[in-house]
Order: C-alpha cells, then sequence, then structure tokens
C-alpha cells in the first residue's frame, strides 16, 4: 500500500499493472518479488502462477473507476485488524502511518524481511496473533 493517490495517479498504476500482467503474466509479480528480496520460494510462485491471471486483469480493470483509493479503504476499516509488515518492503514505514489513523489496529514489523519473507514467518508471527487474538 502506498501513500493516497488521487483518481489519476491511481487510474495510471491500474493500467501500468494490466500491460505488464499481459506482457508477462505473473512472472511480472514474482520477478518484482525476487528482486525485493531473493527468490519466491518454489511452492509460493506455483500456487501464484496457479491462480487465474484474468481475474487479477478484470479486478485492475474495475480499479479504473475507483474514486476511493486502498489508503481510505484501509484506513476507514472499523474491525480489529493486526497488519504484520516486513520493514524491507514498508521503508518509510507508510503502514505505521496507516495504522495510526485506523480505529482499531496492531502493526507488528518483522526486522530483516520484506513481503513474501515475512509472509512466510509463521514463527515469528505466530506470537502476536494468538495475543491480538486473545484481546479480540
Amino acid at each position: 500500500m502506498g501513500r493516497p493517490l488521487d483518481a489519476a495517479a491511481l487510474k495510471e498504476a491500474a493500467e501500468t499493472r494490466i500491460r505488464n500482467l499481459r506482457a508477462e503474466g505473473w512472472d511480472w509479480l514474482i520477478d518484482a518479488f525476487a528482486e525485493e528480496e531473493g527468490k519466491c520460494p518454489t511452492w509460493m510462485s506455483d500456487r501464484i502462477r496457479a491462480t487465474d491471471l484474468e481475474q487479477m486483469i478484470l479486478w485492475q480493470h474495475a480499479r479504473l473507476d475507483w474514486t476511493t483509493t486502498p489508503w481510505d479503504l484501509v484506513v476507514n476499516a472499523q474491525p480489529p485488524a493486526l497488519i504484520v509488515v516486513g520493514d524491507l518492503e514498508d521503508p518509510e514505514h507508510l503502514i505505521t502511518e496507516a495504522v495510526a489513523q485506523m480505529h482499531d489496529a496492531t502493526e507488528v514489523r518483522l526486522d530483516g524481511v520484506g513481503h513474501i519473507n515475512a509472509f512466510l514467518a509463521s514463527d515469528r508471527q505466530l506470537p502476536h496473533v494468538e495475543a491480538f487474538l486473545a484481546r479480540h
């Protein structure tokens, strides 16, 4: 999630994603993960590739008409939220800013990992998940 975008920037980002997905398929996303933090585990890239690419493209097409940004959707969420983020995926601490604006959110920042490796670090996440669930 990035900073709030105006409608024109949001549209441009969606159009770029559509072009990249049409040209490169899921490799575009998998290669971006690899550039940021190393090779995506084979089981994960296999699951990504098994997902219907056309559904992702259709979702991006739907975003062309959005007037609400992803930032707005997140910060206005009402249920309690636990947000786990790898510090390498959010060097500007945008997630920290979003969590501060949310109704009832807790951020857990995992040092030394990006998006994929934070997702895979279940041993590091589990104590935080258990504590969050016990509170809510």
